[in-house]
Order: structure tokens, then sequence, then C-alpha cells
């Protein structure tokens, strides 16, 4: 009878224990998936201001094409740099108290944007060399060209940029629900299978 008491009373411990455990562990879930959004962030606005710096200072070149290249880039980077201010806000306000489906659903969320932006991405690519390459002939190849390649490189960069922080947040999710205990991991990782992209 003792016995079935201690075990009894080890099993009330363990489970308030636990129950303390898992919304810390929820909250740091939440909160490295902002921090790395935040870092995210500065990364495509430095990206955006290094590009916007560079092509204002090209803008009255001579050379067509050089111009054209900054002044697309000019363009494409006053936009990346929208996105990384209002991105950030977005990060740096983000509430952590999310409960587990709900932070699972948030890291779907991010996980999906990333890969949706990294298929725009290679429309871009593809843009850019199609520009570049099917627009060299009349009187506005050169400024075609050089829109394309600004295009293309900005295109790349981001396809990286996005399959870089994509694999990061994978990771994340992964690492995350190994930490759990046993006996959520299994719903939490069909949850997770369930929520996958």
């Amino acid at each position: 009878m003792k016995s079935w008491l201690l075990i009894l009373l080890f099993s009330l411990s363990s489970s308030a224990l636990k129950a303390q455990i898992i919304p810390q562990q929820i909250i740091e879930f939440n909160e490295e998936r902002e921090l790395k959004n935040q870092k995210g962030m500065l990364i495509l606005g430095s990206w955006a201001l290094v590009n916007i710096g560079i092509s204002t200072s090209k803008l009255r070149s001579e050379n067509p094409l050089t111009r054209s290249y900054h002044q697309m880039n000019l363009a494409w980077n006053s936009v990346n740099l929208g996105i990384a201010i209002y991105g950030f806000y977005q990060a740096s306000t983000a509430n952590y108290g999310l409960n587990l489906i709900e932070s699972l659903e948030a890291q779907k969320h991010i996980q999906q944007i990333l890969l949706i932006n990294a298929g725009l991405d290679l429309i871009y690519i593809g843009s850019g060399f199609a520009l570049n390459y099917w627009g060299n002939s009349g009187d506005k190849a050169l400024r075609n060209q050089g829109f394309g390649q600004a295009i293309m490189v900005n295109g790349a960069f981001l396809l990286a940029f996005d399959l870089l922080f994509y694999w990061i947040h994978r990771q994340d999710q992964m690492e995350f629900l190994r930490a759990i205990p046993a006996e959520l991991r299994v719903s939490a990782q069909s949850l997770s299978l369930h929520l996958a992209f």
C-alpha cells in the first residue's frame, strides 16, 4: 500500500514539475523564433541599405547598362528595406506566451512564408534572366539588361536568405520537439507532421 502511495506522490510531483517546465520551454521556443526573425530582418535591412547606398552613388553613370542596373537595384532594395523594418517590428512585438499548438502553428507559418518566398525568388531570377537575355535588342536593350541583372542578383540573394532561414527554423522545430517530455512528444510530433508543409 505504501509503495502505491509513493508512486502516486512521485507521479503527481513529476506532473507538477512538467507543468512548470513545459510552458517555459514553449516561451523559450517562441522567443528564439522571434529573435531569429529579428536577426533575419537585420540582415535583410543591412543588405538593402548597402545596396541603396551603392546604387544612389551610381545613378548618374554615363553607361546606360550601369545606370539601369542601379535604378532597379535602388527600387528593389527600397522595398527590401520596407519589408525588413516591418518584419523587425512584427518580430519584436510578438507574443511569446503561446500554447503548444499555437507555437507550432506560428512555427509552421514562418516556414511556409519562407518556402513561398523561395518559390517567388526563383521566379524573380527567371524573370531577370529573361529580361537580360531576350531584352537585348532594340533601343531599350541596355536598360532591359541592367534591370534583368539587378533582378537576378537580388533574387539570388533572397533565395539564399529564405532557404537558409527556412533550414534554421526547421532545425529549431525539430530540436524543440526532441526536448519536450516523451508523453507530449508523440502528440506534438503528430501535430507537427499534420501542420508541416
